[in-house]
């Protein structure tokens, strides 16, 4: 293993800190009139400093707190560069404080109980279950994640239909009849779903790399495009 210097890591670590500031400013900027609730804005600004993070390379690095930075990428970033200024002797400035540090674990708590309603006695995380197409069936399946203290249901909009969703909202309904507590639903709407069909490769290629060229035909429509290109339709 490559030993690196403090001075050279700090150096690294700085420019990573800009980069990572001047591309989240350009995603947050994308999301300008999006966010409603004010609480929300710090929580906002750390998904962009965390996607901006993302886009970098940080193995070279070999700083481990880096990859367990997602609720604080900016503190950590701010914490490493001063324990990195120290170590190379040069000047500091104070670290965050612990409350600032810890803020983005703190929001993550609060924001899990709000979506998943209070945790179960018997343990210290929640339970979110994705419903099975055979919990339409009867209230039995519901009753029984009530009764196990099962804190949410996904119910997975890509299958089944709206009867059976249906259904299996009318056996949360009875669950919590009988149980007393009501579990969160969450409805996970399904997305536009992308398929390719014939593929025509370019001199044997199988696949296509950032910059190339690529056509993309109308079904059936594979050998009009123009053959020196690889294309899919």
């Amino acid at each position: 293993m490559e030993v690196r210097n403090a001075a050279d890591l700090l150096d690294e670590v700085d420019r990573l800190r800009a980069a990572v500031l001047m591309k989240a400013e350009t995603i947050a900027r994308d999301w300008d009139g999006w966010i409603e609730r004010p609480d929300f804005a710090p929580s906002a600004a750390n998904f962009a400093h965390y996607l901006a993070l993302r886009r970098h390379d940080i193995r070279p690095l070999q700083l481990s707190s880096l990859g367990r930075a997602e609720s604080r990428v900016l503190p950590t970033l701010n914490a490493v560069a001063a324990v990195l200024a120290f170590l190379s002797g040069k000047a500091t400035t104070a670290p965050d404080p612990d409350r600032a540090f810890f803020s983005g674990e703190e929001r993550l708590a609060s924001r899990t109980v709000e979506l998943l309603g209070p945790s179960s006695q018997r343990r210290p995380v929640h339970f979110l279950i994705t419903a099975p197409s055979e919990a339409a069936d009867g209230e039995g399946f519901m009753l029984r994640l009530a009764e196990l203290g099962v804190e949410a249901v996904r119910i997975n909009c890509a299958h089944d239909d709206q009867d059976a969703w249906a259904r299996m909202i009318q056996g949360v309904d009875a669950a919590a009849k009988k149980t007393g507590g009501r579990m969160k639903i969450l409805m996970d709407l399904a997305g536009p779903k992308i398929r390719t069909g014939a593929i025509r490769k370019h001199h044997g290629l199988k696949r296509v790399a950032l910059g190339d060229d690529c056509a993309i035909a109308a079904p059936g429509e594979l050998g009009a495009v123009d053959a020196k290109l690889p294309a899919v339709e």
